[in-house]
């Protein structure tokens, strides 16, 4: 009888299995050795019975080494997934980070003194857009005395729920006094949960989190709070000034952008992980030293949107379905969200041709190019790559995607 593994070997550079031809040939050879124990022979063509056996006893291995070959990798910090990500990350402090709703800037107006009820009290103050999609205000707020105030409202919902300029239109709950709502700017498109490629992103940014003074170290820490949606931090280590992804620096300074998150959250992790001198931004934040008592401003930077827009041309095939122009749409858009484009990142239009022919292979792309369009500027020319800068993150909504059939 064979001495034979079935096709699986543990070796000091990983597990190694055999394909399922091999370990066909060695089960053939037992059974034959098998039957010449009783002087007889046994045909183990795999159209025989016998070999037939040999067949599904093959396969039933192969199925198991495979099986044993993913648990291995299970435990391999660059290729786990799922829940063996999740218990191996944990060992170094970072968790999964959960889906995010879309949030919006919203102009409540009404009688000064009037309370707008945050998501945490009973009732809390709802609106809708012109969708059909429901907020609820993250805060408690109350209109001033100009007759109206700013509030962030989150969609009921996660994930990258598009929430486009003007499109909230209603008040869902009655709140006397509470007579409007608008939306001047557009949503910031949530996220959901977090799949394998970018949390193991996180993991690999998590080994430069040593040292306190480390600009990757800082940007790790930075990921991982809550409601961050992206991050990105520069530095000018040189003793002249200079511009870096667009934005203006010292000598001897650094930046951080970020998306998404607390004020308060992000202030306390400059505080602990790098010196509080010449730090650059948008946005100022007071932070109390524990140790000391000591008050400190943390400056960080809070982008502006960068829109991008799509001009997609198709072949006009009578055979492609009636809703095929908001499946390209939906296809592009998930694409943009589910793989976030990131700040200071340059996308390539053929990016987006490949999410488009992937999901629906019947859809013959002719051109696809990309523009953007800064808040508050022109839009730029039609082309193949866009450069996203430091003090810009990148949006999209379905309304920027033009399709034409030819």
């Amino acid at each position: 009888m064979s001495d034979s593994n079935y096709g699986i070997e543990i070796t000091p550079a990983g597990v190694k299995i055999k394909d399922a031809d091999e370990i066909f040939n060695e089960r053939a050879r037992d059974w034959k050795d098998a039957f010449a124990l009783k002087n007889k022979s046994a045909n183990m063509d795999k159209h025989t019975p016998q070999g037939q056996i040999a067949v599904s006893e093959a396969a039933a291995i192969n199925a198991k080494n495979i099986a044993l070959l993913k648990i291995s990798n299970m435990f391999n910090v660059d290729k786990a997934t799922g829940i063996f990500q999740d218990a191996l990350y944990n060992i170094f402090g970072l968790k999964r980070k959960a889906a995010i709703p879309t949030t919006v800037n919203v102009i409540c107006s009404g009688l000064s003194g009037t309370q707008i009820n945050g998501k945490e009290t009973a009732n809390p103050s709802k609106i809708e857009d012109a969708q059909g999609n429901m907020y609820v205000a993250q805060t408690s707020a109350v209109i001033g005395e100009s007759g109206s105030i700013s509030v962030i409202f989150e969609n009921e919902k996660v994930g990258s729920i598009p929430c486009v300029a003007n499109s909230i239109n209603r008040i869902s709950t009655t709140t006397a006094g509470w007579d409007g709502v608008s939306n001047p700017a557009e949503g910031i498109a949530g996220q959901e949960a977090e799949d394998d490629e970018d949390f193991r992103r996180r993991y690999k940014l998590l080994v430069a989190n040593n040292a306190s003074g480390d600009i990757g170290g800082m940007q790790s820490a930075i990921l991982k709070l809550d409601g961050v949606l992206d991050a990105l931090v520069i530095q000018n280590n040189l003793s002249v000034a200079g511009t870096i992804l667009g934005y203006s620096l010292s000598a001897n300074s650094y930046v951080l952008s970020v998306l998404g998150g607390n004020d308060d959250d992000i202030a306390k992790i400059l505080l602990s992980k790098i010196s509080m001198a010449n730090q650059a931004g948008n946005t100022t934040v007071d932070v109390v030293e524990k140790e000391s008592g000591k008050i400190y401003q943390m400056k960080f930077l809070r982008p502006a949107a960068l829109n991008y827009f799509f001009n997609v041309e198709i072949v006009n095939d009578a055979l492609l379905p009636a809703d095929i122009e908001d499946k390209i749409k939906d296809a592009i858009y998930e694409n943009f969200y589910d793989n976030r484009v990131r700040i200071g990142s340059t996308v390539y239009a053929s990016r987006f041709s490949g999410a488009v022919s992937s999901k629906l292979p019947n859809v013959n792309i002719l051109n696809l190019q990309i523009a953007s369009k800064p808040d508050g500027g022109s839009r730029s020319a039609w082309g193949n790559s866009i450069r996203c800068l430091l003090a810009q993150y990148p949006a999209t909504n379905k309304e920027n995607i033009l399709i034409t059939r030819q």
